[in-house]
C-alpha cells in the first residue's frame, strides 16, 4: 500500500539529467560530513543553507520535517547565530565576522515552509528568507518539474508572514525559468 503522505514520486519530477540527481545528494552530504567532523579546521566565515520544501513527500526537494527540526537542533545548541540572508548580507557588507553566523534560505514560496518549517524555526528564535517567484504565487506560473505541484503560499500568506513572523521574503524571478537560456531582454524581465 502506498504511503498517501508521498504525493509525489520521483519520476513525477523533472529536475535534470539522472546522474546529476544521483551524485549531487551524494556530494552534498559528503560536503556536510567533512564539515561537520572537521569544523575546526574548516575555513571561518558564513555558511548558507537552502531549503525548498519541508514536507513527507517522496521529493527530493523536500526535507522531512522531522529531519528539519533536528537539523535546527543542531544549529541551536550549537550556538549558532542563525539569520534571514538580507541580515547575512548586510554583516558582509560591513566588514563584521561571519564566524558562527549560518543564513537560511527557502526557494520558491512552497505552503508547506509556512506550516512545517515557521513553528521549529520561531521556537528557535531564527530567521529565513524566503525568494518567492511571483508567477508561481499569483498563478500565472507553474513550476515545469512538476507534475502535479504542490500548494504555493498565496499573496495574503506573504503579506502576513512577511508582517509578523520569522520569514522575510525577496524576488526569485517571475516564472522561474533557467536564466541561462534566456536572452539578455528576457532574463532581464525575469530578474
Amino acid at each position: 500500500m502506498r504511503d498517501v503522505r508521498h504525493r509525489e514520486s520521483a519520476e513525477d519530477l523533472t529536475l535534470g539529467p539522472s546522474w546529476v540527481q544521483a551524485v549531487k545528494p551524494a556530494v552534498t552530504r559528503a560536503r556536510t560530513a567533512t564539515w561537520q567532523l572537521g569544523r575546526r579546521d574548516a575555513p571561518a566565515g558564513l555558511r548558507i543553507l537552502f531549503y525548498h520544501r519541508v514536507a513527507d513527500d517522496r521529493d527530493p526537494l523536500a526535507v522531512p520535517p522531522d529531519h528539519f527540526r533536528a537539523q535546527m537542533d543542531v544549529l541551536r545548541s550549537g550556538g549558532y547565530r542563525v539569520l534571514d540572508v538580507r541580515a547575512a548580507a548586510e554583516l558582509l557588507g560591513r566588514g563584521e565576522p561571519t564566524d558562527g553566523v549560518v543564513a537560511l534560505s527557502f526557494d520558491d514560496g512552497y505552503r508547506d515552509i509556512a506550516d512545517q518549517a515557521l513553528p521549529v524555526l520561531e521556537h528557535c528564535g531564527f530567521r529565513a528568507s524566503v525568494f518567492v517567484a511571483t508567477g508561481l504565487i499569483d498563478g500565472t506560473a507553474t513550476p515545469s518539474w512538476y507534475r502535479k505541484p504542490p500548494p504555493m503560499l498565496r499573496w495574503s500568506d506573504v503579506t502576513r508572514l512577511d508582517r509578523a513572523s520569522a520569514f522575510s521574503f525577496e524576488a526569485h524571478t517571475i516564472t522561474h525559468p533557467n536564466l541561462l537560456a534566456l536572452d539578455r531582454v528576457s532574463a532581464q524581465r525575469e530578474i
